[in-house]
């Protein structure tokens, strides 16, 4: 049997995407699978969150050599992180997950799979194609859930099903994050050595039926209150505004074209159980 380590950033304080994120994946993992690297979030908020919350006991690190030293559910938080402000934290976080990634093949993990907090992974049998799967890499086909005009906001207490119909098929999330040997991933994990830019990847080159499901445009008004959140935290007061007030019109037109290019979602969005 494969040794699986499911890795995740926390670049935020805890949300409805975690929330989503942990449910979603203790379907076919157990929680010794999970990483969470943090950032500049409190690593014993997490580990009493996830004790009261999701009764998963884990195991705060600040070795990058300990990442395979837990029988149980790893936090890991980098103490030497002074980052001051959003692009640092892109280049930091970058590095992070590569150096990651390759400590744990070196350990002699199987298998390692790198989401973002906001991206679930899913296929009809993923147990068992993450056990049996051939190539050192593989990619799933990128989709994102988008809550269309006329839907309510997200109620955390409903299933997504129930309340989101309309996907986006999201070519830059055919992210090459399934991985069985050491790889160089670009910021983001778009791309790595051997595999190109998600963009540019033709249908044969997706695992059949595996799919990599985005988030965040879920509820549009949280995503617009999460990125303002996220820059708050890497940047200076001054430095977001500007930020914030200048992007408001090039967001609305993003999300606007989005939303012309829907489709259907429910063969894939009906399976989700949570």
């Amino acid at each position: 049997m494969r040794q699986i380590k499911l890795v995740t950033t926390l670049d935020r304080e805890p949300n409805y995407l975690l929330d989503l994120w942990i449910k979603h994946h203790l379907q076919y993992f157990t929680s010794n699978c999970f990483i969470f690297s943090l950032n500049l979030i409190d690593p014993v908020l997490i580990q009493t969150l996830l004790l009261n919350r999701y009764n998963i006991q884990s195991d705060i690190i600040t070795n990058i050599n300990e990442l395979t030293s837990s029988s149980r559910c790893v936090i890991y938080k980098n103490p030497n992180s002074n980052i001051s402000n959003y692009n640092e934290f892109i280049d930091y976080s970058s590095n992070l997950a590569n150096n990651i990634q390759n400590t744990l093949i070196h350990s002699g993990i199987d298998v390692v799979i790198w989401l973002d907090m906001d991206e679930l992974l899913y296929h009809d049998d993923l147990y068992n194609v993450l056990q049996t799967f051939t190539d050192d890499v593989i990619r799933p086909k990128g989709i994102e859930i988008v809550q269309h005009q006329k839907e309510a906001p997200y109620n955390p207490s409903m299933l997504i099903k129930d309340q989101r119909k309309k996907i986006h098929i999201f070519p830059s999330k055919n992210k090459p994050i399934v991985t069985r040997r050491k790889v160089t991933w670009i910021p983001g994990r778009h791309a790595c050595d051997g595999h190109g830019h998600g963009d540019h990847v033709h249908d044969s080159e997706l695992y059949p039926g595996l799919y990599l499901i985005h988030l965040d445009k879920l509820d549009i008004d949280l995503l617009f209150n999460l990125q303002k959140t996220s820059y708050e935290m890497y940047n200076n007061t001054d430095h977001v505004i500007h930020i914030t007030n200048t992007n408001i019109s090039d967001y609305s037109s993003k999300i606007d074209n989005i939303r012309s290019r829907l489709i259907c979602g429910h063969d894939i969005i009906s399976k989700l159980l949570v």
